[in-house]
């Protein structure tokens, strides 16, 4: 069988659907035994480095009268080059992994959906682009064949919100990526502290800082429970992640919540992490907390779990699915819940100790093996 697979998202590796992305290709080159029957055509805005792959054939689409990365290009890209290209090349099947308005017609087409959180924030709909391409994506949803939802809760968002009949859609859950399969080591934890400057004690946070993050409810919870004489001292928070406000105002100035909250001698900001560094920081971390309001997966809870770290999140969306009873819950609009927490896995080690051994085998139960296997099957 060939299978064609848009894989454009390889371009931005710093985003979510980039690491899906990179995940699910670099899995599906070392599942020889299980491919081998197919043969795949990856399709790409951009050439990027690929995986080895007898099974792989790379196909670089260009759209060569408009250069400029933005919507227009994208769909473009999306809704009429790839199909063309697609049938051209006559693949037995097509897989999106991610949301888009592609449509495949004559081919059994799977489409991969994170989230819907333009349904969910509709403040992030801010101009008429990203209205249109919105649309054109809900409607390539409802025209797919086979739609797989990285999470229950996306499942019920995709019925409720889009009125997809259910039975179209599958729920596999996403994987941690390959560098999380060891757990860090004490001296390349350092290695990795020093690199990035980072305290010897800190309170993690690793995500962005658009609306749905919450991050100001993480800062105001630090702010309240470093009040409380019991607070050790030297525990300072990281908050990772490049800071884009001063380019779309939907995105919080970290630095300025943190004046704001008296707390800015308390707190680094590394700025972006490499994936492959990022284990190491989870792992050199006291804690990590996930304050969001919406996720259609969470990756990153899975990828503190992995890294043998306890974790504090949100009981929002999908994040229950992802953390089991590995991890300790809060109600992503008290800081002041927030803040004892805080203060109880500081001060606990026997919970601390606790939470990992649970985190680990949590983390046990999630891999791109098992979503490849599940995408193909």
């Amino acid at each position: 069988m060939k299978i064609g697979i848009n894989a454009s998202f390889l371009r931005k590796p710093d985003t979510g659907i980039g690491q899906v992305t990179r995940n699910v290709i670099e899995t599906l080159s070392r599942l020889n035994r299980f491919v081998a029957e197919h043969k795949f055509v990856i399709y790409l805005e951009e050439p990027a480095e690929l995986p080895t792959s007898l099974n792989f054939k790379i196909h670089v689409i260009k759209v060569p009268f408009y250069q400029r990365d933005d919507l227009v290009r994208k769909i473009y890209w999306e809704k009429f080059a790839l199909p063309r290209q697609v049938k051209k090349d006559h693949c037995d099947l097509f897989i999106s992994l991610y949301q888009c308005p592609t449509i495949i017609k004559n081919i059994p087409h799977i489409m991969v959906v994170h989230d819907l959180v333009w349904k969910i924030f509709p403040q992030y709909l801010n101009n008429f682009r990203k209205k249109i391409y919105a649309q054109l994506t809900y409607s390539a949803i409802g025209k797919t064949q086979k739609i797989i939802a990285v999470s229950n809760h996306t499942k019920n968002d995709l019925i409720k919100y889009l009125n997809i009949d259910s039975k179209k859609i599958s729920v596999i859950y996403n994987g941690c990526g390959n560098e999380f399969s060891k757990i860090p080591d004490k001296k390349e934890v350092e290695k990795i502290k020093k690199k990035y400057f980072l305290p010897d004690n800190y309170i993690l946070y690793v995500g962005g800082y658009d609306p749905r993050k919450n991050v100001e409810v993480l800062i105001k919870a630090f702010s309240i429970a470093r009040q409380n004489p019991l607070f050790p001292e030297k525990v300072k928070l990281v908050l990772t992640g490049k800071d884009l406000s001063q380019k779309n105002p939907l995105y919080s100035d970290i630095k300025a919540l943190s004046r704001k909250h008296k707390i800015s001698s308390l707190v680094c900001f590394p700025g972006f992490i490499s994936q492959q560094d990022l284990p190491a920081v989870y792992r050199g971390a006291n804690i990590f907390i996930f304050p969001s309001l919406y996720e259609g997966f969470g990756l990153p809870v899975l990828e503190a779990m992995s890294a043998a770290v306890p974790v504090i999140c949100s009981n929002s969306s999908s994040l229950p699915e992802v953390g089991g009873e590995a991890v300790l819950y809060f109600n992503p609009h008290s800081s002041k819940y927030l803040a004892r927490l805080i203060l109880e896995v500081l001060r606990d080690e026997k919970l601390r100790e606790k939470l990992i051994s649970k985190a680990i085998n949590r983390a046990k139960n999630f891999s791109w093996e098992k979503f490849c296997y599940a995408l193909l099957k």
